[in-house]
C-alpha cells in the first residue's frame, strides 16, 4: 500500500471545471449581493431623508460621516429626484441610492474577504467560498434583526473599509492601510480601532503575547499614537464641515445594562455575525495566523466600548468585523480538514504495517 500523504486541499483554476467554479462563485456573489441591496433599500425604513443627509442636516453622530453624505449629494446633483420604475413597483430617490450603496459595498466587502483569504490559504484554496458568508452576516446584522429596522448608509461601507484595512495590515501594504484608515475616518469614526489593529498586527509572532508586548518597537507606538491624532483632527474637521457638533444622541450604559440582562434579547445578541461567532470561540486555536487570533482580544474591547457609546440591540455595529469573522472561519475549517485528514493518515500506518509484516513473512 502507498504512503499516505496528508496536502491541503487545492482546486485547479487553470482548468475548465476551475473557471465554472470561478464563474459559479461570482454568479452566486452577484446574486446575494442584489438580494441584500433590494432588502436593505425596500424593506427598511429610512433613518433620515436623503435631502438632509445629503446636506448634514441630521443631528450628531450621523452628521460627521460625511463620505456617503457627499455620495448622496453627488447622486441628488447627477440624478435628482426622479423616480425609478421597474414594472409595478416604484423607487424612490432614497431606495434607488441605497440599492446601488447596497450592492457596489457587499460586492467590495466580498472581494476584500476574498482577497485575504487567497493571502493567507494560497491563491488555489477551495475556502475562498467562504467569503460568501459575508453575505449572510450582512443580512442578518441589517435585514434579520427585529428590534432596530432602519437604514444607515455608512454602516454597508464600513466593512469594506475596515477589512481593507485588516487585509492591509496582514500583507504588509502600509499604503492601503493609510488610504483605508484615511477616507474610512471619513464614513465612520469606528476606525479608531484601526491604530490599534496597528499595534496588534505588528507585535513580534515568535513570542507569547505577553513577551511581544514588551519586545515591540517604540517607533510602532508612536506611529500608533500619531494615527490617533489624525483620527481625532478628522472627525473635529468632519463635524465643522457639517456645522458643528449638534445635540447628539445621549446613550444611558444604565439602559443597556437593562436591555442586556432582559433574556427575551439574548437571542439577537447571540445572531451576531449570524451565530458565526460560535466556532471562533470554540476553536480560536485552529485560526493559523497569530495576528487575527490577537486581533480577537480587540472584538472584546469593541463589544465594550459598543456597550457605552451604542443602542446593544443595534447588531450592525458589529458590520466592522464580518470581514474578519469571516476569514477566521475559512482558517478554522481549512485546519480543522487537515487535523481530520492527518488523523486518518496516522491511523493508516498500524494497517500499513502490519500488510509489510505479512508480506516479509
Amino acid at each position: 500500500m502507498p504512503k499516505t500523504e496528508v496536502q491541503p486541499p487545492t482546486v485547479s483554476g487553470d482548468s475548465g471545471s476551475g473557471r465554472k467554479r470561478k464563474l459559479l462563485f461570482w454568479v452566486l456573489c452577484i446574486a446575494g449581493c442584489f438580494q441584500f441591496a433590494q432588502g436593505f433599500s425596500i424593506t427598511l425604513a429610512p433613518a433620515f431623508t436623503l435631502q438632509d443627509f445629503a446636506y448634514g442636516h441630521v443631528e450628531s453622530p450621523y452628521r460627521r460621516r460625511i463620505f456617503m453624505e457627499w455620495v448622496y449629494r453627488a447622486f441628488l446633483q447627477l440624478h435628482g429626484t426622479r423616480m425609478f420604475h421597474l414594472g409595478k413597483r416604484t423607487f424612490t430617490p432614497e431606495q434607488q441610492v441605497l440599492f446601488l450603496t447596497g450592492f457596489v459595498a457587499s460586492i467590495l466587502m466580498v472581494v476584500v474577504t476574498w482577497t485575504l483569504i487567497r493571502h493567507l490559504l494560497g491563491r488555489q484554496t477551495p475556502w475562498q467560498w467562504i467569503s460568501l458568508a459575508s453575505i449572510y452576516m450582512l443580512d442578518t446584522h441589517e435585514l434579520l434583526s427585529f428590534d432596530i429596522r432602519a437604514q444607515f448608509p455608512y454602516d454597508l461601507t464600513t466593512p469594506v473599509f475596515f477589512g481593507t484595512g485588516l487585509y492591509a495590515l496582514i500583507s504588509r501594504k502600509r499604503w492601503l492601510y493609510y488610504v483605508a484608515f484615511l477616507v474610512g475616518t471619513l464614513n465612520r469614526e469606528t476606525t479608531m480601532f484601526l491604530p490599534l489593529l496597528f499595534v496588534v498586527c505588528s507585535l513580534p509572532e515568535e513570542f507569547s503575547l505577553r513577551q511581544a508586548w514588551r519586545q515591540i518597537r517604540p517607533l510602532v507606538l508612536v506611529e500608533a499614537a500619531a494615527q490617533l491624532v489624525v483620527w481625532q483632527l478628522m472627525v473635529m474637521w468632519c463635524e465643522q464641515m457639517t456645522g458643528g457638533h449638534g445635540t447628539g444622541i445621549v446613550i444611558s450604559w444604565r439602559n443597556n445594562l437593562h436591555i442586556v440582562s432582559n433574556p427575551t434579547h439574548w437571542p439577537l445578541f447571540a445572531s451576531i455575525f449570524g451565530f458565526l461567532w460560535i466556532p471562533l470561540v470554540l476553536f480560536r486555536d485552529r485560526v493559523s495566523d497569530i495576528r487575527l487570533r490577537r486581533c480577537a482580544y480587540l472584538l472584546l474591547l469593541w463589544v465594550a466600548v459598543m456597550f457605552y457609546t451604542g443602542d446593544p440591540l443595534e447588531i450592525r455595529l458589529y458590520n466592522e468585523w464580518i470581514p474578519y469573522m469571516t476569514v477566521c472561519l475559512a482558517l478554522i475549517l481549512s485546519n480543522s480538514v487537515l487535523i481530520v485528514r492527518r488523523g486518518n493518515a496516522a491511523a493508516d500506518r498500524p494497517a500499513q504495517a502490519a500488510e509489510t509484516m505479512i508480506a516479509h513473512s
